[in-house]
């Protein structure tokens, strides 16, 4: 029934970031029929009968915009279809004296010309008082007075309620009608309960004299004027949208795009802090070697600093932007001013160029500061492709959150619950093996863990990276280590070693070390799996290249494609939940 009626809401929920002639625009795009020409002319229109043109310009989320402004902004939007009835829900509340005589005085012109206007107020002065035309009284649900808002005085003078002279009459009706009022001095006991019940009573009898006066003005919602035809469920659903769905999309995604270039959170720093944070990790990994523990420890980190990064910045943009414009859609939704499915295409289309620029700054600051693998050349823009999809990804899972969650500070609240079990189970911190966790299962939901499986391939696959391990005498592990490998080299090698007993205590009684067992040999010898020993600086060395330090990390359950489909069907999954979501908690009433 919002092509009929239309609502204005205490609280003015506009876009902060549009001008209250864009508003008014956008509503009369969505909602008012007609070329684009005579829509406009519609909003000019509006403008001056709400006297709105000197503040045209002007942001509604800016302080310059006074109260009394906002609010005509607010009621005009709801009059862009020019609505038959409106209801106003306490529109003076905050403004000072001037500015809520005004506004009362503009909302009189608008029913002078041909619309019914219903407005709750709360204790109007005496000139607001005034200006309205009918007054209708109520109290503990029951109607205690519906006339002439200028013969309300005589009416409760006639039952015993003589309102004093020089006195505001709505004030006198809100005391006369207040539990408080019936309180005596004298009472004993429970006093609020007495007074309670000499109020219920009171109200009960107003209401029966109400209905016995020849005054009352009663409708009869069951009668129907004979001119009226009564629409069906069907004619109704068709007039529920002025505008396709197209139409609807390609106007939701010019003011998606428009407040995310005005709002300072959705671009400045967004791109301050990618800027920031990336230059942190620059000096962090500076030029990392390719040699030794802390070189592998460094490339390591460095694919889960930027998939950590990515994934929270994007949830963080949802939380910190979100909630405000969900407002906003929520009563949107209250006016049919759209569909669901075209808001949530449009926004997600509308912040998709942003959200791929983000991850390709960062990676332009980090790729060549880090010294990231560049072997084959596809390294950087799978690099490129993984912190997209991450970024993705964490934009699919914050409006999941966003669209159940409607209080900022508890989507903040959550927020760490929802991205720690993802990090946790990435393979970063420790290895989550089937049956060997209770978080097994959590791991096929969490984008991390696909992404850093992609990411750490990327880097140190076919890289130059070696870990050395120094292979000492004397303790019981090595000695076990030395066997195995000398027991290795002579059934496994062609070899013109001497392949004696191995057994510690006969080497030990003969003299012999595990290190001059090797002293006949130079040549580094391969163990297969990616390591090797070979002779260095007088030790033997244990070196282990990428494909051994891959292995260890045991993260490769599916190949490099089906990791890439993963993630892809949780950044589609996602995105279809939150829609969902969106549309079981964003609907409209």
């Amino acid at each position: 029934y919002s092509r009929f009626t239309a609502f204005v809401q205490q609280d003015d929920i506009l876009m902060e970031n549009l001008s209250v002639s864009e508003c008014l625009q956008f509503a009369a795009n969505v909602k008012s029929p007609g070329t684009s020409e005579e829509r406009a002319n519609r909003v000019m229109d509006l403008m001056n009968e709400l006297e709105l043109t000197d503040c045209r310009d002007i942001y509604c989320g800016s302080s310059v915009l006074r109260k009394g402004e906002k609010k005509r902004a607010s009621i005009g939007v709801e009059l862009i279809t020019n609505p038959s009835l409106l209801y106003v829900d306490e529109p003076t509340t905050g403004m000072d004296s001037f500015t809520a005589e005004k506004l009362v005085e503009i909302l009189g012109r608008l029913a002078k010309r041909g619309r019914t206007i219903i407005a709750t107020i709360h204790q109007p002065n005496s000139e607001i008082f005034a200006m309205f035309d009918q007054l209708m009284i109520l109290a503990l649900g029951r109607t205690i007075y519906f006339n002439e808002a200028r013969k309300a005085v005589g009416y409760f003078d006639r039952l015993g309620y003589e309102c004093p002279k020089k006195t505001n009459p709505a004030e006198y009706f809100m005391k006369i009608l207040s539990a408080e009022n019936f309180m005596k001095e004298d009472d004993q006991g429970d006093v609020l309960e007495i007074a309670k019940k000499r109020y219920e009573d009171a109200v009960i009898r107003m209401h029966e004299q109400y209905h016995q006066t020849e005054n009352a003005m009663r409708c009869d919602v069951d009668t129907l004027s004979p001119e009226v035809t009564e629409l069906s469920d069907s004619e109704l659903e068709k007039i529920k949208y002025v505008a396709p769905w197209c139409t609807q999309f390609l106007y939701l995604c010019k003011r998606s795009a428009v407040t995310n270039f005005r709002s300072p959170q959705s671009t400045v720093i967004r791109l301050m802090t990618t800027v920031v944070v990336m230059v942190l990790g620059m000096a962090l990994y500076w030029q990392q070697g390719s040699y030794g523990y802390e070189d592998m420890q460094g490339r390591v980190g460095t694919q889960f600093f930027v998939l950590t990064f990515s994934f929270l910045q994007s949830m963080q943009n949802i939380v910190l932007v979100f909630p405000e414009e969900r407002a906003v859609f929520l009563r949107e939704q209250a006016s049919s001013l759209y569909s669901i499915s075209a808001y949530f295409v449009g926004k997600v289309i509308a912040e998709l160029p942003l959200n791929l620029f983000t991850p390709l700054l960062g990676l332009l600051i980090c790729f060549w500061s880090w010294d990231m693998n560049s072997v084959h050349g596809y390294n950087f823009w799978l690099n490129l492709l993984t912190m997209e999809l991450m970024y993705l990804a964490g934009t699919g899972y914050g409006l999941v959150l966003g669209s159940m969650v409607s209080d900022r500070s508890v989507m903040i609240a959550l927020l760490p619950v929802v991205t720690m079990p993802m990090l946790l189970v990435s393979g970063f911190f420790v290895f989550i093996g089937k049956g060997k966790h209770i978080m097994w299962l959590i791991q096929f939901i969490s984008p991390c863990k696909y992404i850093f499986t992609i990411g750490l391939r990327n880097e140190l696959e076919d890289s130059p990276l070696t870990v050395p391990t120094i292979l000492h005498e004397g303790t019981a592990a090595i000695r076990e280590f030395y066997i195995g490998v000398y027991n290795y080299i002579c059934t496994t090698l062609p070899t013109t070693l001497g392949c004696g007993s191995t057994d510690p205590d006969i080497m030990a009684a003969t003299g012999q070390t595990f290190a001059s067992i090797f002293d006949d040999t130079m040549e580094p010898v391969s163990l297969g799996n990616g390591q090797r020993v070979l002779h260095r600086d007088g030790h033997f060395v244990l070196e282990s290249n990428w494909e051994y330090l891959l292995d260890t990390f045991d993260l490769d359950p599916f190949s490099w494609w089906e990791n890439l489909l993963a993630v892809c069907c949780l950044i589609v999954g996602s995105h279809i939940i939150a829609y969902i979501a969106l549309s079981i908690f964003g609907k409209r009433v």
